[in-house]
């Protein structure tokens, strides 16, 4: 007796698949705008988003833990990828929490040496930060609607 009429969907099929992408993408496309555009207005200069990217590690010496949520934030969209969507929310949530540690940079005083014998006064964030905070809200937006919508097709 053959099972020939029952077919199996492809992982790249439904509304699952689509659901994914477009929080995926959505996303993404935030993340790039955030890198491209202004993020920190500093005493001295101004960073772009990605060099914010770059050099935002270094925050950990500084006590700020920001940068860390972009961790968070791309283990969330290889999950968004396989459909996890609570382990989605979860680790997009954490990351948009970490992010907001950011907010208790404002008017640090940044080394731009070794010796801390040159400092800059960090002022304020500029399009490119909030375009970053954007893209966590919306794989956190992205993958509770996904996992609401793809439960009530089941």
């Amino acid at each position: 007796m053959s099972n020939s009429s029952v077919t199996k969907p492809s992982f790249f099929s439904g509304i699952g698949c689509w659901a994914s992408l477009a929080v995926i993408g959505a996303s993404l496309l935030l993340y790039i705008i955030a890198c491209a555009t202004p993020a920190m207005v500093l005493e001295k200069e101004i960073w772009r988003g990605y060099e914010v990217l770059w050099m935002g590690w270094m925050g950990f010496f500084l006590g700020q833990f920001a940068w860390f949520a972009n961790l968070f934030w791309f283990l969330g969209l290889l999950l968004a990828f396989f459909r996890r969507w609570i382990l989605t929310l979860i680790l997009s949530g954490l990351a948009l929490l970490i992010s907001l540690d950011a907010f208790c940079f404002v008017g640090t005083r940044i080394p731009l040496d070794e010796a801390n014998v040159n400092t800059t006064l960090f002022l304020r964030y500029d399009i490119g930060f909030y375009f970053w905070l954007a893209s966590l809200a919306a794989l956190v937006l992205g993958a509770a609607l996904a996992w609401l919508i793809t439960r009530v097709k089941k």
